[in-house]
């Protein structure tokens, strides 16, 4: 991560945030107007001027430190004396408001800034221990139906970003819609357990994001939240989620894969459309009911190889078409559809158990996949007599 301890570090501050840090450069200009006008009365020049100032009855000689916040003058002449001691008294009431450095002016962000970087570098999992970012670096607020704040908009500039759980003693209850879309700076994301509802597309086009810690208690991964998240490389789905929009992880290239939570019931169309998932477990899922995978929602992922849909699973129709790299699919005994793979052109093998009761029919689930053998109560069948197969099926489930 990229950590600038400088004024770069910061490009976007609120107005009120920088009028606070430079009040005092403005009163300390004004002092040294004013005491410049003082010496040249006194036909005194070179004069640097600082929080102290010493005089030294040495023959005539002046020295001047060049430093930024200190300098010495010394001089011998007696009228000079009393207004170096003026110069001194002034300067030393102004000592309080003396010029920041670059470093004390930025010195907050720096400190969080620094503790968010030992997080990534030494990748902590205790985010309770994550350093929250200020509250100015969003937009947000207050929604008195939710009784909570609203994130929305992000308007900082660290690649790590920790959403404070409350911003003026308020609870953060909600990102926005579009929050931190399109955001080409930020990498890692921490959402608070305050937060219960994440926006449609709250993550959208965020094409260098790469980690996010989402809050247990979310229920719902909104439509296109992920989109185009081509770096996003894994995510834990919390275990109260129960359905997964349309288009949330699509085109999440470098998506490893998904562990779908017990709570999950529902995928929607297209969730999973052109992301680069090469596994997906539905193990948990095995607790519910059903889960219903609408259809799409796996089409064209091309680096999953082996699939295992367990006997809860309700699949639409072409739900894996396309999937260029899926060579091994079982389906469970206890599925009762038979799922589309049109143009899954290296599928080899696939395993249908007698509990399948439905099918479009097999050449319409299985176009496109010359180099298939489908295995059904102890038969072979392939695209030579998918005929064949539709006609055991229906056999079967009439006797």
């Amino acid at each position: 991560m990229n950590i600038r301890k400088n004024k770069n570090h910061r490009k976007c501050i609120n107005e009120g945030y920088i009028m606070k840090k430079t009040n005092k450069l403005v009163i300390l200009l004004a002092t040294i107007m004013s005491v410049s006008a003082c010496a040249g009365m006194n036909n005194q020049s070179d004069y640097k001027f600082s929080a102290t100032t010493t005089t030294s009855s040495a023959p005539e000689t002046t020295t001047t430190a060049k430093t930024p916040h200190t300098a010495t003058t010394t001089t011998t002449s007696e009228a000079t004396t009393t207004t170096s001691e003026a110069i001194t008294t002034t300067s030393e009431a102004t000592t309080t408001t003396s010029v920041m450095t670059t470093e004390e002016y930025y010195d907050e962000d720096y400190e969080h800034a620094m503790a968010v970087q030992q997080y990534v570098e030494n990748k902590y999992y205790n985010h309770d221990d994550v350093p929250e970012s200020p509250a100015y670096d969003f937009e947000y607020k207050y929604d008195a139906a939710k009784e909570g704040v609203i994130i929305t908009k992000y308007i900082g500039w660290d690649n790590t970003v920790v959403i404070p759980s409350a911003i003026d003693g308020d609870s953060v209850k909600m990102i926005g819609e579009k929050a931190f879309a399109n955001n080409m700076n930020v990498t890692n994301i921490v959402v608070p357990d305050t937060v219960t509802w994440i926006a449609k597309g709250a993550f959208q086009d965020m094409t260098y994001l790469k980690t996010i810690k989402l809050p247990e208690g979310l229920t719902i991964i909104n439509e296109r939240l992920f989109s185009n998240c081509y770096n996003l490389g894994s995510i834990e789905i919390p275990n109260t989620v129960e359905e997964i929009g349309a288009f949330s992880f699509s085109s999440c290239e470098s998506l490893d894969g998904i562990i779908s939570p017990s709570s999950l019931n529902t995928i929607k169309p297209y969730a999973f459309f052109c992301s680069g998932i090469k596994y997906i477990d539905f193990s948990k899922c095995l607790q519910n009911d059903r889960l219903f995978i609408g259809e799409d929602a796996f089409r064209s992922c091309n680096e999953l190889t082996t699939l295992t849909i367990p006997a809860n699973v309700d699949a639409s129709w072409e739900v894996f078409v396309s999937c260029d790299g899926l060579k091994e699919v079982v389906i469970s005994d206890g599925c009762k559809y038979l799922p589309g793979f049109n143009y899954c052109i290296n599928l080899r093998k696939i395993e249908i158990p007698n509990s399948i009761i439905f099918t479009e029919s097999a050449s319409e689930s299985f176009v496109g996949c010359n180099a298939l053998t489908a295995y059904y109560d102890g038969q072979k069948y392939n695209y030579s007599n998918w005929d064949e197969l539709d006609k055991a099926i229906v056999q079967k489930n009439v006797s």
